[in-house]
């Protein structure tokens, strides 16, 4: 339900609206993944040597960038937020906020955090969050206007929190930090894909480009889908070999990952919203396995 903002309101409902909507600004559930990614990263380039404060600082600085992006997100998209029904409510398309305000406060925000990183861990970390302002704040959504290829830089983005972490944590080997890098970024388009497939109608209506469409009838979705699936078990390897799971938990993504290219290859021949929506579940199972799988061995060699 919309709830109109009187900014001379100031009692405590007002104020609360007020509140919430500038939480839901930075997409809390998304930022919530980023810091659980952000957060493996760290423990996985600190090894056993974690130092809680600093990763407390890294954690809510990156943060803070991350919450500069989607605002700057929200702010791209609200005229098209306001076609569609999961989105119409949004803090910015409703009309709650305004979208001054919303650049003004991201802004500092992500300044504030870009700035924090350079000084508190390197001027690396400092550039790839940066690179998330740039790449999900303001080029991801032009381009989805207009092309299918605009969903790369929105991966890209999504995919460097836990390189973001990696280099946080001060770790100058950056092989094991890319790695995990490249099996987000491939995880990330078969559960897109299975997403814009659900949500299909909503997106055509704004005009977003979000399925690789030849013509009026063929759609790359599905084959695009299983390629980027089988492309995520190299890494799953290389995540052992690089020492950031045992052999177990590699046993243990394989598997996971074998799934996940069946039920990609099932969403190729089957485009329907329901498997869609089981790609969509087996994605959400297979990244938290692998979240889980390698926090637990970095949490577990702390002190050794």
């Amino acid at each position: 339900m919309n709830v109109p903002y009187d900014s001379r309101c100031g009692d405590a409902t007002c104020l609360g609206i007020r509140a919430r909507d500038y939480v839901v600004v930075g997409k809390p559930r998304i930022l919530l993944v980023a810091v659980a990614s952000v957060s493996v990263g760290y423990f996985a380039g600190a090894g056993g040597s974690v130092r809680f404060t600093h990763l407390w600082f890294s954690v809510v600085l990156i943060s803070a960038v991350a919450y500069g992006a989607a605002a700057f997100n929200q702010c791209s998209e609200w005229v098209e937020d306001r076609l569609m029904c999961r989105t119409v409510d949004r803090p910015v398309s409703s009309g709650r906020v305004t979208s001054r305000e919303v650049i003004l406060v991201g802004g500092l925000v992500s300044a504030v955090g870009i700035v924090g990183l350079w000084v508190w861990c390197t001027l690396l970390t400092a550039l790839l969050a940066l690179s998330v302002l740039v790449l999900y704040g303001i080029v991801y959504t032009p381009l989805k206007r207009v092309t299918f290829f605009g969903t790369i830089p929105g991966a890209i983005s999504g995919a460097l929190p836990p390189m973001l972490g990696w280099c946080a944590s001060g770790n100058e080997n950056l092989v094991p930090g890319l790695v995990l890098f490249t099996f987000l970024f491939g995880w990330q388009f078969p559960h897109f894909l299975a997403i814009a497939t659900i949500y299909k109608k909503d997106y055509a209506v704004v005009g977003y480009r979000l399925l690789p469409l030849i013509g009026s009838e063929t759609d790359l979705s599905g084959p695009i889908a299983a390629a980027y699936a089988i492309g995520t078990l190299p890494s799953v390897i290389w995540v052992e070999r690089c020492g950031l799971v045992g052999s177990r938990g590699v046993l243990l993504l394989v598997v996971c990952g074998i799934c996940y290219v069946l039920v990609s290859f099932r969403f190729w021949h089957s485009r329907s919203i329901r498997q869609s929506r089981i790609v969509l579940t087996v994605s959400l199972i297979f990244v938290c396995v692998a979240f889980v799988t390698v926090g637990l061995r970095c949490f577990l060699s702390l002190g050794s």
